[in-house]
């Protein structure tokens, strides 16, 4: 706008001076006009007004100074000199006068321009020079014609704006001489419709302010485009750093689960080791059994002798006259007593290496059912963490999923926004007349456009990425969350079959003591059983050796008969409760068998589906490690973005503040009221219409 000002002032003076150029100094109408006469100081001695002589004083006064090598010298002493020469001819308005302009009283001239013209010899004068005006060499001579408005810069009030107030000649002299200066000087400057132009200048104060609002809203807009990328910015860090919390938590159920996986193997193995011993246990159960029937038959039986040999003692009593055939009987009978009682203590012996062997077992069973127990408690409470695990990502996956998609919003919201803001600004790219100006404008909005376009690429991009990884890690977490499921049901059921393990070795070991009574008191009616054999064989030895003996030793068969009596009562009881043992040891055996089956079915199918759970963590941690990758990269978009919105609103900020802002400065200030001063001094001209004109002439130097 400086520019096109200084133009316009500059475009008027040109017109003045060709004017000049066209017009023969000497032809102007002698009508109101002033000839005066100069020495070469610029002192006017001489006035003349239609050939007589005046004392009207010339409104501008004139001071010529002359320099010589840089050096002021007066018009005397320059005289024949040669040197590198300035003549410095400085003007004077005195033609005050005090107006009113926007309400205030200022102090204006009345504008006067005024013409100089001098010829110069080409043989003395070369490398001429002249401050505002222009030479003509026609090849003999140079026209030097110079161009001053005294008084107009300061009535204008425009110190940015060079208004020529003097004309300086500068010269290299040989012999210096100088003919005569010519000046002409008037004030009626501006024709009538000379500054129709400035109405133009209204639309112009119009467009400049849509053009300051429109800068606003720029910098607003960009502004707010860089605070929602900080917000973006943040956002995507928090995503990030939720990625890798999930991306943690997913490594840690990944080992969880392998160590499930690894321990549902060995709980596998486990079952069928159980279960292998289980089927020992069953086969010796059923061995205990039948020894125990047997014992009770053999145990009749032997009940039966005794019966007969109570009987033998009773009839040796009586009829001692058959006590040799009752010996002899006897003593058959004491053999077989004495082979039964054999096979009886080796059976017993049998019966309690057999019920230790059991009671071991059933400890060691109780055992690994209780370490089942614990294994199961231990992988239960695991299955727990992992559900709540994969619930809190879930949680977490669908947290993400909602502030991306504010973060989205947002970032679609401020490219609409910029849109508009690009809109705005090429609309008042397109009112700006200067090409410097526009063709900067069209940058920026270039620039902008391609920022936009950027902008909204990426956010197309990191949208078809979030959501096709968000899917696969929601598909993921909901395959881990069926295969926990399925994992808790299935130990669940294996507690259940624990249960019914621990009950029966619980029931075993519950009637080993009394199998254990039994037997020893069993043992113990064997012992005596011997016993009395022995003693029943040293009583035939006795009898048949001699009869004085025969009433010692029937009185002390018949006691040892009492003692095998209670022997075999205490046998009876002892055999049917080591028979009641033997049976419910083997129900509770079989039932332990089909527990350990059942658990062995049940391991197995934790197994599968650990294997299953593992497969799908992997894949989980897979999906984690692209959602994971996703976010660094989404952050690190939103941080260039973050950086390159900031330096969008430094750079608007200072386009505003160094460009617009200035331009709207120099309009609505330095413009507008030169505009105002410049029309006040169209009246001040036109009102000094029937003034007159001046036609001075300077002494020659010679």
């Amino acid at each position: 706008m400086k520019r096109f000002i200084k133009k316009e002032i500059c475009a008027l003076c040109i017109g003045i001076l060709c004017l000049m150029q066209t017009l023969p100094i000497f032809a102007v109408n002698e009508k109101n006009t002033i000839y005066g006469n100069m020495n070469n100081l610029g002192e006017i001695y001489n006035k003349t007004e239609n050939t007589n002589e005046t004392d009207k004083e010339i409104p501008i006064e004139t001071n010529i100074k002359y320099y010589l090598n840089d050096e002021e010298i007066s018009g005397e002493d320059i005289k024949g000199k040669t040197g590198k020469v300035k003549i410095e001819i400085n003007y004077l308005n005195k033609d005050e006068k005090v107006v009113v302009v926007d309400g205030k009283n200022v102090k204006m001239y009345t504008p006067y321009i005024v013409a100089c013209g001098m010829i110069l010899s080409n043989e003395k004068f070369q490398n001429i020079t002249v401050s505002s005006g222009k030479i003509i060499d026609n090849g003999e001579n140079s026209v030097v014609l110079g161009i001053a408005m005294p008084g107009i810069k300061e009535s204008l009030d425009i110190d940015k704006i060079e208004i020529p107030e003097n004309i300086i000649i500068e010269l290299d002299a040989k012999d210096f001489e100088l003919g005569n200066i010519y000046m002409y000087a008037e004030s009626n400057i501006f024709e009538e419709n000379s500054l129709d132009f400035l109405d133009e200048f209204e639309s112009m104060y119009t467009d400049i302010q849509s053009l300051k609002n429109a800068s606003n809203s720029l910098v607003n807009g960009s502004k707010d485009l860089a605070n929602g990328t900080i917000t973006l910015k943040q956002g995507a860090n928090t995503l990030n750093e939720g990625a890798k919390t999930i991306r943690t938590g997913t490594q840690n159920l990944q080992n969880g689960i392998n160590t499930l996986k690894n321990g549902a193997n060995d709980l596998k193995q486990g079952t069928i080791s159980l279960q292998n011993g289980t089927n020992t246990l069953l086969d010796g159960s059923k061995t205990l059994k039948n020894g125990s029937n047997e014992l009770s038959q053999k145990l009749g039986e032997f009940n039966s002798g005794l019966t007969e040999y109570t009987k033998g003692v009773n009839t040796v009593n009586q009829n001692y006259n058959t006590l040799n055939n009752g010996i002899n009987a006897v003593n058959t009978n004491s053999k077989k007593i004495a082979e039964g009682s054999s096979n009886l203590a080796s059976g017993i012996k049998d019966l309690k290496t057999n019920l230790n062997t059991l009671i071991t077992s059933i400890s060691t069973i109780s055992q690994g059912v209780n370490a089942i127990d614990d294994g199961i408690d231990k992988i239960t409470e695991a299955v727990d963490a992992s559900i709540t695990n994969i619930n809190t990502l879930s949680s977490s996956a669908s947290k993400a999923k909602t502030q991306f998609t504010a973060l989205e919003n947002q970032t679609n919201s401020s490219i609409k926004q910029l849109t508009e803001t690009k809109n705005a600004l090429e609309k008042t790219a397109n009112l700006v007349e200067d090409e410097k100006t526009k063709e900067t404008l069209n940058k920026q909005i270039k620039s902008l456009d391609k920022q936009i376009s950027t902008l909204t690429n990426n956010v197309k991009t990191e949208r078809a990425s979030y959501k096709k990884t968000i899917a696969a890690y929601e598909e993921n977490i909901t395959k881990v969350q069926n295969g926990l499921k399925t994992l808790k049901e299935s130990l669940a059921k294996l507690q259940g079959v624990s249960s019914q393990v621990k009950t029966g070795v619980n029931k075993i070991v519950s009637s080993s003591p009394e199998l254990k009574q039994g037997l020893d008191t069993l043992q113990e009616g064997s012992n005596t059983l011997a016993k009395g054999a022995e003693s029943l064989s040293a009583g035939t030895n006795s009898l048949a050796s001699g009869a004085s003996k025969l009433k010692r030793g029937i009185n002390t068969l018949d006691s040892k008969s009492k003692e095998i009596t209670n022997g075999s009562t205490l046998l009876k009881t002892g055999a049917n409760k080591l028979s009641d043992g033997a049976n419910t040891l083997y129900g509770g055996v079989n039932t332990l068998s089909n527990g350990t089956n059942e658990l062995k079915d049940g391991a197995s199918k934790l197994s599968d589906g650990t294997c299953a759970l593992s497969d799908g963590a992997n894949s989980l941690a897979e999906g984690i490690n692209s959602l994971q990758n996703g976010t660094n990269d989404l952050a690190n978009g939103t941080s260039t973005l973050a950086d390159g919105a900031s330096t969008l609103a430094e750079g608007t900020k200072k386009f505003d503040n160094e460009g617009i802002n200035k331009i709207y400065n120099l309009i609505n200030g330095d413009v507008k009221n030169a505009s105002n001063r410049l029309k006040k001094l169209v009246q001040l001209s036109n009102q000094n219409e029937n003034s007159y004109k001046y036609i001075l002439k300077v002494d020659s130097i010679k």
